[in-house]
């Protein structure tokens, strides 16, 4: 049985193969949760002139993402423009678009440690048994279908 481990942490993503049980060797690491944060508050930057910390960036993240019956949120920060502090709704979808391409970046960097390759996914997903995803942004929605899409198999989100 072959098991690819995802485990996306705030400093790094680590992808790791397992051979009936025992690493084999193939391991990668690339940019992780801090890409992820820093892709929301440039959004916020860029669309509504918001500036927040990435503690309240990783906040709205897991509070928007991880919960499929929580889908908007008022979040708070300062004014680009002014300085004075503003409010604005954000929605789990405006969270998701803005984190995207960092999402679809750990998904290519998957295959691309696996095989060597960024988009064939089918071949990937033909060598492996079982995703299985961790780390603190395990619990991230669209990581999750976005490797279920990709892969075309289920993904196990653990918490080791």
């Amino acid at each position: 049985m072959i098991e690819i481990i995802i485990r996306v942490n705030t400093l790094a993503t680590e992808i790791e193969r397992k051979q009936a049980g025992a690493n084999d060797g193939k391991v990668g690491f690339m940019p992780g949760g801090l890409e992820i944060i820093e892709a929301l508050t440039n959004y916020l930057k860029e669309e509504h002139l918001l500036l927040i910390g990435r503690l309240t960036a990783y906040a709205t993240i897991i509070s928007l993402c991880t919960n499929p019956e929580k889908t908007s949120m008022r979040l708070m920060g300062r004014s680009l423009d002014t300085g004075d502090p503003k409010a604005i709704e954000i929605t789990t979808k405006k969270v998701e678009q803005a984190i995207s391409k960092v999402i679809d970046g750990i998904v290519r960097h998957t295959a691309f440690t696996l095989i060597g390759d960024l988009t064939d996914f089918h071949q990937v997903a033909s060598q492996v048994d079982q995703f299985t995803l961790t780390g603190e942004f395990r619990n991230v929605l669209v990581l999750k279908l976005r490797l279920e899409e990709a892969f075309g198999k289920p993904v196990l989100v653990t918490d080791y």
